[in-house]
């Protein structure tokens, strides 16, 4: 309805930023979104160094360099095997989750474990806490990317819905588990907290679970790492028009690059995970996941001359 002549696959956020700010717009949403996935997968990167490292007891920037690797060589799968590894990534998300619990209440029932310290509010650590439940918000700019690879995209609304109805509660087990087996003692990967002592009843089966926790998430990180770095490539123009055709020198060289820079800046910034999530949060997911759909509703009714109603307005305000 805005704009008929774009084609309903070449719509994306950049698009959309083009067509109801103006084209200053959609470069600078653009620019932002690039960042916001960028930094996502720098994350990811470090993820999966932590959880290979207490797996294997490889050191964690040794990880990143071969977890870079396989990522990139994985932009050259199909769409379909994608998707099948993103199936696959759900599988280990359930199983991450049972091990959660199955250790963290071993730790928590395990004679003479320590009480944790539970806060029902702390003041000082809203800033970072709304930080990081943004930065839980930084995919949504691969939608379009997923949308467009999809044989069936009349089914992407309800493939959206669904997706959602499983992340929110997933993640609020996550976290609230988490939160109540670890408290104040949590640490950036909550496998870091699978900690077994001397003497554990049960030693061998914590290990086990411990173990397979760090194997299922960093599976899950990387099965995602091809999702999150198309779209960043995609927008410094070294997308791919067709899966079929041979790769372009240029893209091939672009992926080169792409693969070092997030290597070498996620080796350097492989313990301050913590600082990385929350900035992008604060900054970039802020800006284009909370304030820029608000912008977008509002200039696309602008477009469409059609006046926001007052409930409408008090809502997005």
């Amino acid at each position: 309805r805005l704009r008929p002549d774009i084609p309903r696959a070449a719509w994306d956020l950049k698009v959309l930023g083009g067509v109801v700010i103006g084209p200053w717009g959609g470069q600078a949403v653009g620019a932002l979104l690039t960042l916001e996935v960028w930094f996502a997968l720098e994350t990811f990167l470090i993820l999966t160094g932590i959880n290979i490292h207490l797996l294997t007891g490889l050191s964690k920037a040794s990880v990143i360099v071969i977890a870079g690797c396989l990522g990139t060589w994985s932009l050259s799968l199909p769409m379909s095997a994608i998707a099948k590894l993103s199936n696959l990534s759900v599988i280990c998300m359930m199983g991450a989750l049972v091990s959660l619990l199955v250790c963290g209440e071993m730790l928590a029932s395990s004679p003479g474990a320590s009480a944790a310290r539970h806060d029902f509010l702390r003041p000082q650590g809203v800033p970072s806490a709304v930080a990081i439940l943004t930065y839980a918000f930084s995919g949504l700019p691969c939608l379009p990317n997923i949308r467009a690879g999809m044989r069936r995209p009349e089914q992407y609304s309800s493939a959206v819905h669904l997706a959602f109805s499983f992340a929110v509660p997933y993640y609020l087990a996550v976290g609230c588990l988490g939160y109540g087996f670890f408290a104040d003692a949590t640490r950036e990967s909550f496998t870091l907290n699978y900690v077994p002592y001397d003497g554990m009843p049960g030693r061998g089966v914590f290990i086990t679970f411990s173990l397979a926790s760090s194997a299922l998430f960093a599976a899950k990180l990387q099965a995602g790492f091809p999702l999150y770095a198309a779209p960043v490539l995609q927008a410094m123009g070294f997308g791919v028009a067709s899966e079929s055709e041979p790769l372009p020198a240029r893209v091939v060289g672009a992926r080169v690059a792409f693969a070092i820079t997030s290597v070498a800046f996620a080796t350097c910034a492989r313990d301050a995970l913590v600082n990385v999530a929350e900035l992008m949060g604060a900054i970039l997911t802020m800006s284009t996941s909370v304030l820029f759909p608000v912008v977008a509703y509002v200039g696309a009714r602008r477009v469409a001359e059609e006046p926001l109603k007052f409930g409408e307005a008090i809502g997005l305000g």
